[in-house]
């Protein structure tokens, strides 16, 4: 069987990783984070249960398909296929998060995220998702986001400030969220 994967001349195939490119500065950023997150761990144990993390995702009815991972072993060719390209299309774009042992959401959010549309589930939809979290933690919570356009509009910022004063991660927040690029 290790004969199948080997190739001429005794050499093997890999497949590339996909990695984020980064900036000089980014090195610094991450570690200046790490240090703070570990400072904020050390003086209240527990601390990292404390910040409720959050994100959006894609999902397209096409789904991934990894053509160098999808193999199909026969003594002769089955001519196997994978259909793509549907005609109908969609997409449903998701928020959820993770806040100690809680998994906040899913919340199903409109393909196009808009400013107005994030800031209003932050203000009516979130609290709602976050009912069934105790009230000591919700008070004690951190909010995470990353910097994507909506949530770095003025209007979003200016009201998690409110929410969250000097407890929330983002771009340009209190704490700078390491893994946006600032430029």
């Amino acid at each position: 069987m290790e004969d199948c994967k080997q190739k001429i001349n005794g050499l093997y195939p890999y497949h590339h990783q996909i990695i984020h490119a980064l900036n000089e500065r980014d090195y610094q950023q991450r570690v200046d984070f790490c240090r703070w997150l570990l400072t904020q761990e050390r003086e209240n144990n527990g601390f990292v249960a404390e910040v409720l993390f959050s994100d959006e995702a894609n999902f397209t009815r096409n789904g991934m398909v990894n053509q160098h991972n999808t193999h199909t072993w026969a003594a002769e060719n089955p001519h196997a296929t994978t259909t793509r390209g549907h005609q109908e299309r969609f997409s449903i774009n998701v928020w959820a998060g993770i806040l100690g042992d809680h998994l906040i959401g899913p919340f199903m959010l409109p393909q196009r995220l808009t400013t107005n549309v994030y800031t209003r589930f932050l203000q009516d939809d979130l609290p709602i998702l976050l009912e069934d979290v105790p009230f000591r933690t919700r008070r004690q919570m951190w909010f995470m986001q990353d910097g994507a356009p909506a949530h770095f509009a003025r209007d979003t910022r200016d009201f998690i400030n409110v929410m969250y004063p000097d407890k929330w991660i983002g771009r340009v927040g209190p704490i700078a969220w390491p893994l946006d690029h600032q430029t």
